[in-house]
């Protein structure tokens, strides 16, 4: 826990603020899911059925990246479970303020009679969240964030 926290202190204050959102919003997302029905999440995730570009922003680069880094290093060091709906839900969100086009990909695998689902993100041809499990799973759903 304290090399957690003098890993943190090391940062930019403007880093250390946005790991501090990205907590508090994937504790959100977590009990968004737990709390309400998918219909009701589905609403500030895109419009459904639709995808965004993949047109490339080279401008976005070092931002996505950053993003990816923070959600995915919070994600696995929060007291609750912020797999990658939560994930891809946490980072949308900052997308969203920066006007960043994306799509929240739903995803289906069925693997010894078990049904799994995984959520991934995607901004141009850039995967945010999700993407190292994604290419085992079958697109069920998308939801695309335009601006």
């Amino acid at each position: 826990m304290l090399n957690k926290i003098r890993f943190i202190l090391k940062m930019s204050i403007k880093n250390q603020i946005l790991v501090i959102i990205t907590f508090l919003l994937t504790g959100i997302f977590r009990a968004s899911i737990l709390l309400f029905s998918f219909k009701r999440i589905a609403k500030i995730m895109g419009v459904q059925g639709k995808e965004t570009s993949f047109e490339h922003d080279k401008a976005n680069d070092i931002y996505l990246k950053k993003i990816q880094w923070i959600v995915i290093k919070v994600g696995k060091n929060t007291k609750w479970e912020s797999l990658c709906l939560v994930q891809a839900l946490t980072a949308l969100t900052f997308l969203k303020l920066k006007k960043i086009n994306a799509t929240i990909y739903l995803g289906l695998l069925k693997e010894n009679s078990e049904l799994l689902a995984h959520a991934w993100l995607r901004s141009g041809d850039f995967i945010v969240t999700g993407g190292k499990q994604k290419d085992k799973f079958t697109v069920i759903e998308t939801f695309a964030s335009k601006y």
